[in-house]
């Protein structure tokens, strides 16, 4: 690639990533730092000014306002951004609203001359709640968190009557297509104080108060929530043994997990999860193909709760 290319990726880096060290640019640009800091001197004789800083974190920052040519997309660029707007279209995990449509329709009017592909089907899994509510929902609660104020919000706990609570939004997070608001319940005349965790679709109605609250200072969303779930109950190394369900080991389920295949048609799966629901609905919906091996709690609850789906129709 010539020095001309290689100082205008460059510029592209330190726009796009503000701070970054030489020899992470060297990486992406596939040279030596050597060649860096010599790609340095030519663009701020062009007139870009980088600003040097020393130390451990140290590196190059550019200084400029000023839009940076950006290389057009290519046609397969493009078709991966459209897909992905598609994508997120269709689906409630990602709460979009119009300044995501006009920023996707900005880039795409610079490209008009691509050829358009076909628009992807995408079938998602809809919500039961009206979708412009959720959206409502979610940017109340984006906007109560930016300036920590606290949610009057009336919510609807599994298979319960409505209750009120008085809430400090923490943080907002997404699992397995739902989104979750973490967040301080204070003490009334029936509930204790105490985090907790309410799905945005339970909630009834919503109001933001002019009442300030703090966030604790040692607070950390990954105390309460992993990358494999919600961090409820005590961590259990489960053993199961899986018949004819070969997608399973396409997926990372918890920590430390290991397959052992058996046969074609047979997995030991060995891994260690969180949350005794959450486990029972993941060895549950496996149905007759999975057998719990290990802990043995788990296996008498599918056991009981096999006999009483079994005694059901058995009545009939």
């Amino acid at each position: 690639m010539n020095r001309t290319a290689l100082a205008i990726q460059m510029l592209q880096l330190l726009k796009t990533n503000g701070q970054m060290k030489k020899d992470e640019i060297a990486t992406q640009l596939e040279i030596n730092v050597r060649n860096v800091i010599e790609l340095k001197k030519e663009l701020e004789i062009a007139g870009y000014y980088i600003e040097s800083y020393n130390g451990k974190n140290g590196g190059y920052r550019l200084l400029d306002d000023h839009l940076l040519p950006i290389s057009a997309l290519s046609v397969d660029e493009l078709k991966a951004l459209k897909d992905a707007y598609h994508y997120l279209s269709s689906t409630s995990v990602y709460l979009k609203d119009n300044h995501f449509k006009q920023a996707f329709s900005k880039i795409i009017a610079n490209h008009m001359s691509v050829e358009s592909a076909i628009d992807p089907l995408i079938v998602q899994p809809r919500l039961s709640m009206d979708i412009d509510e959720l959206y409502d929902h979610y940017h109340k609660i984006v906007n109560a968190i930016a300036t920590q104020l606290r949610l009057r919000i009336t919510y609807r706990p599994q298979n319960k009557d409505l209750v009120m609570w008085t809430i400090h939004p923490y943080q907002l997070f997404q699992y397995k297509g739902m989104w979750y608001l973490l967040g301080f319940r204070q003490k009334d005349d029936i509930s204790e104080e105490k985090i907790i965790t309410l799905k945005l679709n339970r909630i009834a109605k919503l109001e933001t108060l002019n009442i300030k609250y703090s966030l604790p200072s040692d607070f950390n969303i990954k105390a309460y929530v992993s990358k494999f779930g919600m961090k409820i109950g005590k961590k259990e190394d489960v053993i199961l043994k899986i018949h004819k369900r070969y997608y399973v080991s396409e997926y990372i389920y918890g920590e430390q997990q290991d397959i052992t295949y058996i046969d074609d048609d047979t997995i030991i799966l060995s891994v260690i999860m969180q949350g005794d629901i959450a486990i029972k609905q993941f060895v549950m919906s496996l149905g007759s193909d999975c057998e719990v091996l290990q802990p043995a709690w788990l296996k008498q609850q599918i056991i009981d709760e096999s006999e009483k789906i079994l005694s059901k129709y058995l009545k009939r």
